[in-house]
């Protein structure tokens, strides 16, 4: 099961900053996928109020104590993160006023808050925890671990910019001062190619050598 929301999460983590980024429509096979991750989050919060937890040597086994607990922790955040906007969006999109004025600006601020997804990252290393925990290695493979860790939320980070920089290029590429993606010549060039150039000064910039001659 952790294994499971780990891929989920995951999954989350990339495609919703691209997708909302990009603006890039999903495919049936993503639309799928992404309801599945919805239907499984929702009921892994009815799950989590029926998991023991442990505390001060022992497994705690009343559901009371496991409800008080889960509400005072991560259920806020597991709720926020699980809400169905994806079928909200696509509710409003399919109706019949999606496409007026008012009906198109309702379903783009509906995307927006699928970015509250990207809270579950807050969950990450809990999951990465059990998984290790329940592997039992040695802690050479525990290290490497948590090394690869490390190198997910190095890559996160560096997708997450990309995304960030390619949107602003958008959002301002009636304006041709200020848009980057206009004065390098990519606005209309393949998503590939612009997520490519997007990643390429994200990750010069983190590194510190420079911002990727997209200034």
């Amino acid at each position: 099961w952790d294994t499971i929301a780990l891929i989920l999460i995951c999954f989350d983590l990339l495609y919703v900053p691209f997708h909302i980024g990009f603006d890039v429509e999903p495919s049936r096979s993503l639309q799928i996928f992404s309801g599945f991750g919805d239907v499984f989050f929702l009921l892994d919060i009815v799950l989590n109020f029926h998991t023991s937890y442990y505390y001060d040597g022992a497994y705690v086994m009343d559901h009371k104590k496991i409800a008080k607990k889960y509400l005072k922790s991560l259920f806020w955040l597991d709720l926020l993160a699980s809400f169905p906007y994806v079928w909200i969006a696509n509710a409003a999109d399919n109706s019949k006023d999606a496409y007026d004025s008012e009906g198109f600006k309702l379903v783009k601020v509906i995307r927006f808050f699928k970015l509250i997804k990207i809270v579950r990252i807050m969950r990450l290393k809990g999951h990465i925890k059990k998984i290790e925990d329940y592997l039992q290695y040695d802690s050479v493979v525990n290290g490497l671990i948590s090394l690869l860790y490390l190198i997910l939320i190095v890559v996160l980070m560096s997708h997450w910019c990309a995304c960030l920089w390619h949107f602003l290029g958008k959002l301002n590429a009636d304006n041709s001062e200020k848009s980057w993606l206009y004065q390098m010549d990519t606005l209309y060039e393949d998503v590939s190619e612009r997520y490519i150039a997007s990643l390429y000064w994200a990750t010069t910039t983190m590194l510190t050598v420079g911002y990727g001659d997209y200034t």
